[in-house]
């Protein structure tokens, strides 16, 4: 696996270890090398960060330093190291019988990572236009979950079924075409034909509807993961529907696997995943990085997707409770958050 170092940072070559003896020949790389990793490793907490890289050239290079992120990881990274490649071969089979809908921006369902894996889609922004991604946020978060890996890019969920439902024309600004009303249509299409719902989007304020709505996929088994949201100078409100307990909240580490500092902070956060940097499809097959809690999510959806393809009968409740057993508790600036555990996920 090779990794882009972002800053620079010191080869450590006996253990996983800062210690001055520990790099004699002075040793270092720059911002641009790339370096052949073997696998992730714990070693010396130093400024809240515990995760290392062992090399296969051998040595260990820190991965975090001021809390930034100092390595861009390469495309797929996540599924390997959290085992989820493992899972995807596992239910192969069963994953043909799982339906995954993702509201976002629509999709570029000819993406050579994507061709041939759209079931249904709809507009719920101009009802009568198509499902075109012109801005990409849906097209990335598609490829996180469903990605065939025919040129780049392997999905969570590989092999399942997708829904496609536009439920906006940009991710950002204020024209994106975005409404509660047009979320509801959404799930009325395609909530009785999902098992899992993944929604990289949200609205700052309550509604019952949409809330019944959820509850009401929610209650028949559907698991619904939403992005809690990012920060940005206007605005620090976390999102609906991720705010539903119905629905499983997802916040964004960092490469060091540390709270991102784009990450919401609220108490509704079920769980925090890789969201910084990531990799994925763009349109017009082409590729590129977005971060976010929205990036976040789709992994976690995906990861929903594999639990149910392992036990159809699962739900959010089960769900939550899998995520809990694979979550290790952190502390950020008095902020209390769940982070992924740095191992291997088993269902």
């Amino acid at each position: 696996m090779k990794v882009r170092i972002n800053t620079y940072v010191n080869l450590r070559t006996e253990l996983a270890e800062i210690h001055p003896y520990n790099n004699p020949r002075d040793i270092y790389f720059s911002p641009g090398d790339i370096i052949n990793v073997a696998e992730t490793v714990i070693g010396e907490n130093y400024k809240g960060n515990d995760l290392w890289y062992r090399l296969e050239e051998g040595g260990y290079v820190w991965s975090g330093a001021d809390n930034d992120s100092k390595i861009t990881v390469e495309p797929n990274f996540w599924l390997k190291r959290f085992g989820l490649d493992l899972l995807q071969q596992q239910f192969q089979q069963k994953l043909s019988n799982v339906s995954i809908s993702i509201l976002d921006t629509g999709i570029d369902e000819m993406h050579l990572d994507l061709k041939d894996t759209v079931n249904l889609k709809f507009n719920a922004v101009s009802q009568n236009q198509p499902t075109k991604d012109a801005d990409g946020h849906g097209t990335h978060c598609s490829g996180i979950i469903i990605g065939t890996a025919k040129n780049k890019i392997s999905g969570v969920a590989k092999g399942a079924k997708l829904n496609v439902c536009k439920i906006m024309n940009t991710s950002s600004g204020s024209f994106t075409g975005m409404t509660v009303k047009g979320m509801i249509r959404a799930l009325d299409k395609v909530g009785d034909q999902s098992d899992v719902i993944s929604i990289s989007a949200g609205v700052n304020q309550y509604d019952k509807e949409l809330h019944d709505k959820i509850k009401a996929y929610a209650e028949k088994g559907v698991i619904i993961v939403a992005a809690i949201g990012n920060v940005s100078p206007e605005d620090r409100t976390a999102k609906y529907p991720a705010m539903f307990d119905e629905c499983i909240a997802v916040g964004s580490l960092n490469n060091s696997l540390e709270l991102s500092d784009l990450t919401v902070r609220n108490s509704k956060i079920d769980i925090c995943f890789p969201g910084e940097l990531i990799t994925s499809t763009l349109p017009n097959d082409s590729y590129g990085q977005k971060s976010g809690t929205s990036m976040a999510t789709p992994f976690i959806a995906g990861l929903a997707a594999l639990m149910k393809a392992n036990n159809a009968e699962s739900n959010y409740a089960v769900f939550r409770e899998l995520l809990k057993d694979h979550a290790v508790l952190k502390q950020k600036e008095q902020f209390q958050y769940y982070a992924i555990k740095n191992e291997k996920i088993i269902l």
